[in-house]
């Protein structure tokens, strides 16, 4: 019976230890409940989708709060090339540079892929007043 109760207290422990270790793990802002600490963007996204010919669409959305002057984009088309992601050309540019003035912008970019694991990272600056930047990171998307 002693032996029992040591091994569920080890596994607690053990268990214990892997989620407080996990959760100590900082990750970028993906999804726009992720960004509650910037105090000029409401809300930052990208998306990236490919079709079975190869078509990868990437969506940007950011949307600042009222008194938001201008907003800007670099956008970049990154593959997992093993051991990290590295960028990739997207239509013969190494980025997507775009942007408005104005307090929200959405824009759908498209170029054609090969195969393997990609993903699409945007770096926004919003301005308002001053500026504040955010990095997006979409999900890994295989083709």
């Amino acid at each position: 019976m002693k032996r029992i109760i040591v091994l569920i207290t080890v596994v607690l422990f053990l268990v214990s230890f892997a989620f407080t270790t996990y959760a100590d793990v900082e990750e970028p802002p993906v999804l726009e409940e992720d960004i509650e600490e910037y105090v000029n963007i409401r809300t930052a996204s990208v998306t990236l989708s490919i079709d079975n010919s190869g078509t990868a669409a990437i969506t940007i959305k950011c949307v600042g709060f009222s008194g938001t002057t201008h907003i800007s984009s670099r956008t970049y088309l990154e593959r997992w090339n093993g051991s990290s992601w590295s960028r990739v050309s997207f239509n013969g540019a190494s980025e997507i540079v775009d942007g408005v003035s104005a307090s929200s912008m959405t824009r759908t970019y498209t170029t054609t892929v090969g195969s393997g694991q990609y993903r699409a990272t945007t770096i926004f600056t919003v301005t308002r007043g001053t500026d504040e930047t955010i990095t997006v990171y979409s999900s890994t998307v295989t083709h």
